[in-house]
């Protein structure tokens, strides 16, 4: 008796030929564990993004940023439907959107948190920049062209980009070589005013200096960005670009 098959679930349907489509499915107490596994890893889904945007929405109130509110399952997802009972399968197909369609909901949430964190650390990283900026440029050395080298402080790489950004808004009127730590990496961005390129360009300092710490880079004459993975060379490499400054 067909009665007696109990629970059917598709778990698989894909073209073989042309009009021709294969289906895989299981059924009974095959079926039932397959929905039951199913529920389990959306659940496991669920649970791990929900703590993801916990922790972005604990450094986004940390940062005075808005949090992103975490999405509420639907009912449907609250409790399984029967699964002994063979005409329940509109209740199991329900059931496991519903639960799709919370897992999607909590990565589209986690998404934006992430958005938002990184909005909030480049306008951290511009302000601290901004904050750098004017004391960095009044002590720069020399003159025409001034020059410049420093280690900035801080661990987001976003800074130094800021740096470099507000270095050429100001048209600092020589060269400079900056340097960031974060996250085992050294970052080095370098800038050339537009009058000084034939003697120095950026793109060059900034491959030289990269291979110091074990790394790459380049870029335009006057911006260049590189890195490289060696943080126990950082002051040799600042003196090197000191003394291809000097020369």
């Amino acid at each position: 008796r067909t009665g007696e098959i109990g629970l059917f679930k598709v778990r698989k349907e894909e073209a073989i030929a042309a009009g021709i489509r294969r289906v895989e499915a299981v059924c009974g107490t095959a079926a039932a564990a397959y929905v039951s596994e199913l529920a389990e890893q959306l659940r496991a889904e669920a649970e791990q993004l929900a703590e993801k945007l916990a922790l972005a929405n604990a450094e986004l109130s940390k940062a005075g940023a808005e949090p992103v509110e975490a999405p509420v399952p639907a009912a449907e997802a609250q409790a399984a439907p029967n699964l002994e009972n063979p005409t329940a399968i509109g209740g199991v197909n329900a059931f496991l959107q519903a639960l799709e369609n919370h897992r999607d909901a909590l990565k589209n949430a986690a998404v934006e948190a992430d958005k938002r964190l990184k909005k909030a650390a480049t306008g951290a990283a511009a302000r601290e920049a901004a904050e750098w900026l004017e004391a960095a440029v009044a002590g720069a050395e020399g003159d025409a062209p001034k020059r410049l080298v420093a280690r900035l402080t801080g661990d987001n790489p976003a800074l130094l980009q800021e740096s470099l950004n507000g270095l050429k808004a100001r048209q600092f009127p020589g060269v400079a070589v900056l340097a960031l730590v974060a996250d085992g990496t050294v970052h080095l961005g370098a800038l050339v005013h537009p009058d000084f390129t034939k003697a120095y360009q950026a793109g060059k300092l900034v491959r030289e200096l990269t291979a110091l710490v074990g790394g790459r880079g380049g870029g335009k004459p006057e911006m260049a960005r590189g890195a490289g993975g060696d943080t126990g060379k950082v002051d040799e490499m600042l003196a090197a670009a000191r003394d291809k400054l000097a020369g």
